[in-house]
């Protein structure tokens, strides 16, 4: 008489748990490469554009978004377009009260360059909303182009032949933080 053959016994648990992980991983894993996938990434002319009213038809411009809602430590994106020479970022928020945050030029005197370009551009450099920002909820933002390195003190009142273009914006602060 033969033996009886042996059967494989491969629980079927783990059989049904690895399709179920699959399954489950596949959609997730499709999702991360559509968000990486180069095409679907916005170009900064996009970004600028659907700035809408605040992106001028004609002539250099700096103007700024945040990529979330505003709120204590989100990031506010700066763009600039169409400039002719190279210019030099000047950046502060103002309260109410007219207490100033600084950002640019920093407290050691740097300030982003703008290199000259027929198009638009999302700077590297970005402003973060710190503590410094938790007195009020409202700031208005200025965003200043100049054509040369300058201090804080001769920004605080610039020579206007000195000023390439100049925006002021609004900064709403949500409820809490990132």
């Amino acid at each position: 008489m033969p033996a009886p053959e042996k059967r494989s016994t491969i629980p079927w648990f783990l059989i049904i748990t690895s399709v179920a992980a699959l399954l489950a991983g596949v959609p997730i894993l499709a999702a991360i490469i559509r968000e990486i996938e180069p095409g679907r990434q916005k170009s900064p002319d996009a970004m600028a554009l659907e700035r809408g009213p605040e992106i001028p038809e004609k002539g250099t411009f700096i103007t700024a978004h945040c990529s979330e809602p505003c709120r204590l430590g989100t990031y506010v994106k700066l763009i600039a377009g169409r400039t002719e020479r190279t210019a030099y970022l000047a950046a502060y928020a103002e309260n109410a009260a007219h207490d100033r945050v600084w950002y640019f030029p920093s407290v050691s005197g740097a300030m982003p360059e703008v290199l000259p370009r027929a198009g638009v551009e999302v700077l590297s450099q970005a402003i973060r909303l710190s503590d410094e920002h938790k007195s009020e909820r409202e700031w208005k933002l200025h965003l200043l182009l100049v054509d040369r390195p300058m201090t804080r003190a001769a920004l605080a009142t610039p020579d206007k032949a000195r000023v390439v273009t100049e925006t002021e914006l609004t900064l709403q602060l949500g409820e809490g933080t990132r």
